[in-house]
């Protein structure tokens, strides 16, 4: 989907079409903390997405037989739609010189700040679509809603004891009884999660570990769980406004997920670089974001609760 740019005659396209190209230049560079983790695969943004997903099998074995008949089995099968999600931003700029170069220079500070701010859109994306309902069916039906739960999403219960034993191995355990592979499993937890794990003798003691994470300062992997770390509320310490890791009633949600957990796509749908009606001599710089994510499979996705 090419973006629909829109500009003042006084401002030449090439430089909205600049634009463009640097801020695409930004989401492929991957520099969320979600988007570089082995459990995002990509797809396109455009229109609704069809993920096709074909369900397990096994061989029938054939015994005494010579020119047996043959096994016939229907495929089964599950059509997953996405979830496309629009964010919008206006920004004002005093004078169209200013403006010009904000949307020419890549240094600026509105790709920054507009990089952060799709950064954490893209995680918040990937969180929902990750521990949300699914919507199940082909393009000819009105499909089906299913619940994390009922897709086959398992919850973790970390409230009481965030530790090694409680919540690591159980992870680990449960990713392995539904036979998902164990290489690139990705954990996103929040600061204090962190700290509770590096309270837990298994992580401290070289008898157990030698990453040394507390020497380290940050911790990297736990078990075969790589860490993603995000900000978070302390209860009676600090309100962490808008998390990325929702925050429920005292409870934060954390998640567990298997390569290639969740489909995740990403396009800029339209820039404009207006006069202001409202302002002297100012120019409004608006930017239109697209994010669609889906989860693939239930079992490559775990929930852990967490006090916050």
């Amino acid at each position: 989907m090419t973006a629909n740019l829109t500009l003042n005659p006084a401002i030449d396209n090439a430089k909205l079409q600049a634009f463009e190209a640097n801020f695409m230049l930004l989401d492929q560079q991957k520099t969320s903390k979600l988007m570089s983790t082995p459990s995002i695969s990509y797809m396109p943004v455009k229109g609704v997405s069809y993920i096709n997903r074909l369900g397990g099998t096994e061989l029938i074995e054939v015994t005494g037989e010579r020119n047996p008949d043959k096994r016939i089995e229907s495929m089964s099968n599950d059509v997953r739609r996405s979830v496309t999600k629009r964010f919008t931003k206006t920004f004002i700029v005093d004078n169209m010189d200013a403006a010009i170069n904000l949307i020419t220079d890549p240094t600026s500070d509105l790709f920054s700040i507009l990089g952060f701010a799709k950064e954490r859109a893209g995680d918040r994306t990937i969180v929902e679509a990750a521990r949300g309902s699914v919507i199940i069916g082909a393009p000819d039906t009105s499909g089906t809603s299913k619940t994390a739960a009922e897709d086959g999403v398992i919850t973790v219960a970390g409230t009481t004891n965030f530790d090694y034993a409680n919540v690591v191995s159980i992870i680990e355990r449960n990713f392995a009884n539904n036979e998902v592979e164990d290489g690139g499993l990705t954990l996103a937890l929040s600061a204090q999660e962190e700290y509770k794990l590096k309270q837990d003798t298994k992580f401290l003691s070289n008898e157990y570990n030698n990453i040394k994470p507390v020497a380290g300062q940050a911790m990297n992997s736990v078990g075969s769980l790589n860490v993603v770390r995000f900000g978070g509320s302390v209860q009676g310490v600090k309100e962490y406004a808008n998390p990325v890791l929702p925050e429920i009633g005292g409870v934060r949600y954390c998640l567990a997920m298997a390569p290639e957990a969740i489909k995740f796509g990403m396009e800029l749908g339209a820039l404009s670089v207006d006069k202001s009606a409202m302002k002297v001599n100012s120019w409004e710089v608006t930017i239109d974001v697209y994010f669609k994510a889906v989860r693939t499979q239930g079992s490559r996705v775990q929930i852990i609760t967490a006090t916050v």
